[in-house]
């Protein structure tokens, strides 16, 4: 499986009871792209109308007019524990479309167990990246993906993470990459305080890699890095910064936010085009394997 399908792509995070299998999405493409291709047309009439006869596209007048010139790509593959569906559409035009992505990924069975679910989301069990050009694009996609004929009815959940679990993500990060340097600057952001003219709405924090660098050489024992940073915040604000919600944190490897948007960098892939180098690779797995122990929010 190419990693090369996580990378530079912002996704949003559901989490669906399966996944279709990748001969439903070949077997229903027709169907599938024939009702995509008219809520296209009727979206574009609605937020831009001008660009379906602008003098530089081919004149669109209905949605046979986009069917015929979008694109697809779909696959399937085993690794590291999962087992992975994706498609994508895109059309000839960008401006008509960009690309439209969808990735299934689902933990075998012998990963489960490590695994931790509440009841409430134990048929949940599958984890789904959708990369979309707007809301109602992506919304059409899921609803359009839920109706493929496969072994079971699919249905799709939004997902959100905890600030625990972001704040996990980046104190895991930094144990796990060769070095430092390779975060990069790094952003949090927190929920703030209600104030009556929402100044303190929200809180947003940039660390220069420098900084992060001397956070990392404190050797404290049983002190985490996001420990030593609110440490250090705490100190020169006099707030108490474990008592914000952390909603954000971007870096120059991933970008996570408690909406369930997620990045991650080409950067994550440096100079591992190489068979014997596997680190960018197992970042990746251990981002998306830790989807798996975030309930819903």
């Amino acid at each position: 499986m190419n990693e090369n399908i996580f990378v530079d792509q912002t996704f949003q995070i559901y989490k669906s009871n399966g996944s279709p299998k990748e001969n439903d999405f070949e077997l229903g493409k027709e169907r599938f792209l024939e009702i995509y291709s008219q809520f296209l047309f009727k979206y574009l009439q609605n937020t831009n109308p001008s660009l379906l006869n602008d003098g530089i596209i081919t004149s669109i007048t209905t949605s046979r007019d986009i069917l015929k010139h979008l694109k697809t790509s779909h696959g399937s593959g085993t690794q590291e524990g999962f087992d992975i569906v994706y498609f994508s559409m895109k059309h000839t035009n960008s401006r008509v479309l960009s690309r439209q992505s969808i990735v299934f990924i689902k933990q075998q069975e012998s990963q489960q167990n490590d695994s931790t679910t509440t009841d409430k989301d134990a048929h949940f069990n599958t984890i789904v990246l959708v990369k979309s050009s707007t809301p109602p694009l992506c919304e059409a996609l899921l609803r359009i993906v839920e109706s493929i004929q496969g072994d079971q009815p699919l249905v799709i959940k939004p997902f959100k993470v905890g600030g625990d679990y972001i704040r996990n993500i980046m104190d895991n990060l930094i144990e796990k990459i060769e070095s430092v340097e390779e975060l990069g600057n790094i952003e949090l952001a927190f929920q703030g305080i209600n104030q009556q003219n929402d100044s303190l709405r929200q809180i947003s924090i940039a660390i220069p890699s420098a900084d992060i660098k001397q956070f990392h050489k404190d050797k404290t024992p049983n002190l985490s890095l996001s420990n030593k940073i609110y440490k250090h915040l705490n100190k020169i604000t006099k707030m108490n910064f474990n008592n914000l919600p952390l909603t954000r944190f971007t870096s120059h490897l991933v970008n996570i936010s408690q909406d369930g948007k997620l990045k991650i960098h080409r950067s994550i892939l440096r100079d591992r085009h190489q068979s014997d180098n596997e680190e960018g690779s197992t970042l990746i797995w251990f981002l998306l394997a830790s989807l798996f122990t975030e309930s819903f929010q």
